[in-house]
């Protein structure tokens, strides 16, 4: 079974993603960047990230950047989620190497599929 990281601050969709995902991956979550530098520093594997942009009003661009540097993650496909509707957050996330982004609210079914194909390329 592939593997994904979920790093979101809000308890409920935190909540809401995990049972998403529960059963069709390895779910691992984290509240915050520092919990996720945390489990990375040890080197688990880790299929996808599923990653919420702002994270206890810190934006995940500083994480994303360490994840392309990494030796160990930097092909690994993070997938950005973001309640922000602006298209520069957009094209700087993909820019940084996000495989892709979706805005909050979104379709749960959409967010499965394209998971999926990330995870299958």
């Amino acid at each position: 079974m592939k593997s994904m990281l979920i790093i979101e601050d809000n308890l409920m969709m935190r909540e809401f993603l995990k049972n998403l995902f529960t059963g069709v991956y390895n779910v691992c979550i984290t509240s915050s960047l520092n919990e996720a530098y945390s489990l990375l520093d040890k080197t688990i594997s880790i299929d996808l990230i599923l990653l919420d942009y702002l994270l206890q009003n810190e934006n995940c661009l500083p994480f994303l950047k360490l994840i392309r540097a990494s030796e160990f993650y930097k092909n690994t496909p993070v997938f950005i989620l973001s309640g922000k509707q602006s298209s520069e957050i957009r094209i700087e996330c993909l820019r940084l190497g996000a495989k892709d982004f979706l805005t909050k609210p979104f379709n749960p079914n959409e967010l499965k599929l394209r998971i999926e194909n990330l995870i299958n390329e």
